[in-house]
């Protein structure tokens, strides 16, 4: 049974982060979950399908938190049992967010912590023509998570 999230975050595989010796990633997602947990949003956490390192970022799962399996496509987790979208959908560059962008149009925020973890990155174009929110430090992230809209210039 699918259960619907205020956020759906879609993580990066663990060689990624590796192979671009990433230090800031685990701090800037470990931030974001807890400021969405401040704010009472439902969080689903969606680790890559290929992932062997079970919740490699050590997610601590709390009340309002949940590691989704990873055999289930992210497009299926995209509508709850009611049809619902979540409020907001995040990552970094992966793909998912392009197709969510695609699913489910502009009502719902897609954002993209790329530009926090990896300045002047090449999918940032992509993001941008694609209308992908990408906050440039944590607190425009929190900020833009806090107002649920504002937009992000």
């Amino acid at each position: 049974m699918r259960h619907q999230y205020d956020a759906l975050i879609i993580l990066p595989h663990s060689s990624y982060v590796r192979r671009h010796n990433i230090p800031n990633i685990i701090h800037t997602y470990s931030d974001l979950i807890e400021e969405m947990k401040k704010l009472n949003y439902s969080i689903g956490i969606k680790y890559h399908p290929r992932e062997t390192e079970s919740n490699y970022l050590d997610i601590d799962v709390a009340s309002g938190v949940s590691i989704l399996p990873q055999d289930i496509p992210i497009e299926v987790l995209f509508y709850g049992n009611d049809e619902t979208p979540p409020k907001f959908v995040i990552g970094d560059s992966s793909t998912g967010l392009l197709t969510a962008r695609t699913i489910l149009g502009e009502n719902v925020a897609i954002l993209s912590i790329n530009s926090i973890i990896k300045p002047n990155n090449q999918i940032s174009n992509v993001f941008e023509k694609a209308n992908i929110i990408q906050p440039r430090s944590i607190d425009e992230l929190k900020n833009y998570l806090l107002h649920r809209g504002a937009r992000i210039e």
